[in-house]
């Protein structure tokens, strides 16, 4: 036997190849967990039992929340038909919409009134995920890419 080579019955371990259970091949995800995205791109992850799920954030500055969620329920809902439209089932569409504001409060003395003023850019920021079955990986992209096109 040469150095590299060893023989197993010379080793006392007790790894039982037939332990693992595993319900899914390591190679089929195609993803990287470590990935950070950029401000409104999306990206799209293959899970068990045939799901996709195209994900991404997107903020904005300088908008208003109502204004962004009648944009967004709009864009869900074109999503929905082009799921349906490709013979696909929608298993969850769903974002979220968080905003806020910046206040600065100063005081400068004891006998002066505190100080506050209110930025006028307020920041919304879009959580997006789609989960669906059966339809192609980069038609799924395109169309998370297209809600945050239509956000911006």
């Amino acid at each position: 036997m040469d150095e590299n080579e060893h023989d197993h019955d010379e080793h006392d371990h007790d790894h039982d190849h037939d332990e693992h259970d595993h319900d899914h091949d390591h190679d089929e995800h195609d993803h990287d967990h470590e990935h950070e995205l950029a401000n409104g791109e999306v990206e799209v992850n293959l899970h068990e039992e045939g799901a996709m799920i195209a994900s991404g954030s997107l903020s904005i500055v300088g908008v208003e929340a109502e204004d962004i969620s009648a944009k967004l329920a709009d864009a869900l809902s074109r999503v929905a038909h082009h799921v349906e439209d490709a013979g696909g089932m929608i298993g969850h569409l769903k974002a979220t919409v968080a905003s806020t504001s910046m206040r600065m409060l100063s005081h400068t003395d004891a006998h002066t009134e505190v100080s506050i003023k209110v930025s006028p850019q307020s920041e919304v920021v879009v959580n997006l995920v789609l989960i669906v079955f059966m339809v192609d990986q980069d038609d799924l992209l395109k169309w998370g890419q297209e809600v945050m096109t239509a956000l911006q």
